[in-house]
């Protein structure tokens, strides 16, 4: 996953069914090289969402669920957009 970030030089990415409770994403997101992370645990060996971003992105959580993770993405001199990932 390292290789495909670096090689497409990704400023955000999001992650579904990681299978792992936050705590695993939380090392995964520092070792790919994203600053920020929002993670939503999976239940028990299932589900599980992340978005991980690099600054100077700045994404604001609008809403979230075990389903999806809908987010506002801001980037200096840039229009707003929204990622909605499910």
């Amino acid at each position: 996953m390292r290789d495909l970030v670096q090689k497409h030089k990704l400023d955000v990415l999001f992650l579904c069914e990681t299978l792992v409770h936050a705590n695993k994403i939380e090392e995964i997101h520092i070792r790919l090289g994203f600053e920020e992370a929002f993670i939503v645990s999976g239940i028990g060996r299932s589900g599980g969402l992340a978005i991980l971003w690099r600054h100077p992105l700045k994404c604001n959580i609008l809403s979230y669920s075990h389903n999806f993770i809908n987010v506002v993405v801001e980037q200096q001199a840039k229009p707003r957009w929204r990622f909605t990932c499910f």
